[in-house]
């Protein structure tokens, strides 16, 4: 397919307009490489989907006395679960994309030759991804959109701009996910010769995801014997960011004390704190730093 962008022609300016901007040129060189309608579906797909799951799990928290605190506004209830609908999907869409993103073996020429002008393998890495995602994180952005302005015209959740900043914490913390997904699939995807593993690379991303989510679910204490589980429960809930996002919305959604996983779990029986989302944030932020690190070593061995 021709295209108006020649990346690795492109670059060859005495320098590039800011640090980002060699990622910006292979973002938009892919992104004009895409077909547009492939995206619209995609997105359109996610967006339904995450309400209707939402919607149909109205029930999730257990607004009975029995294992709640207290019982909340049904849009309340709603902004929770398609959040924590869109936590549990996007990671491993964005594993599948993130394997795809990885440059394969008839994409050499171009590749190479991008490496041997004035762009960087993280730029190459992070354009990649960026573009490969596009409906994923598009899909996000119109969630944040569309809660932000129900929440302006409704002001279903109290606390007045601590509200708003909620809101864009957790969706802030969802996109990490999704990067730190298609980063874990890009990086383990990518070979030390030209070519791509998809399959690996998604597959460790989607075995990380999942033991990431279902970890209060099998890690029991009591198995173990440990004296002092505390330490090892506050990890893993610290890397769960369906645990993120329920707290995002105040100490009222206990994501725990859910009946479909207060009878699974038995981290109630011992005094931990829920850890704060921002410290979920930076951890991911940081885990998607060192995954992108790698990932450009290994992008650069392979093209040298």
């Amino acid at each position: 397919m021709s295209s108006d962008i020649d990346i690795s022609a492109a670059p060859k300016t005495p320098s590039l307009p800011n640090p980002f901007g060699g990622a910006y040129l292979v973002f938009r060189y892919h992104m004009l490489q895409r077909r547009a309608w492939r995206d619209l579906v995609c997105f359109m797909f996610i967006v339904l989907m995450a309400l209707f799951l939402a919607s149909r799990l109205s029930t999730f928290w257990g607004e009975s006395s029995e294992y709640s605190n207290s019982a909340f506004h049904s849009m309340s209830a709603t902004l929770v679960n398609s959040l924590l609908m869109l936590g549990i999907a996007l990671p491993f869409i964005a594993a599948v994309l993130g394997g795809y993103a990885v440059p394969a073996a008839y994409e050499f020429e171009i590749t190479q030759s991008a490496l041997l002008s004035k762009l960087k393998p993280i730029d190459i890495v992070v354009g990649r991804i960026l573009a490969g995602i596009w409906p994923v994180t598009a899909s996000v952005l119109a969630s944040l959109a569309f809660w932000l302005f129900v929440q302006l015209a409704r002001h279903f959740l109290d606390g007045g701009w601590k509200a708003y900043l909620s809101i864009f914490l957790g969706h802030t913390i969802l996109l990490t996910a999704v990067i730190l997904s298609v980063s874990l699939s890009f990086l383990f995807g990518a070979k030390t010769r030209p070519g791509r593993n998809t399959l690996r690379g998604i597959s460790v991303s989607i075995a990380f995801n999942i033991l990431m989510l279902i970890s209060p679910l099998i890690f029991r204490p009591e198995t173990f014997r440990m004296r002092n589980p505390v330490p090892i429960i506050q990890i893993l809930l610290l890397m769960n960011p369906l645990t993120a996002l329920a707290n995002c919305m105040g100490s009222g959604f206990d994501l725990l004390r859910a009946p479909v996983i207060y009878d699974h779990t038995s981290f109630h029986d011992y005094n931990f704190h829920y850890p704060n989302p921002i410290h979920t944030l930076f951890v991911f932020i940081s885990l998607i730093g060192v995954c992108l690190a790698f990932a450009s070593v290994r992008l650069r061995r392979a093209y040298r």
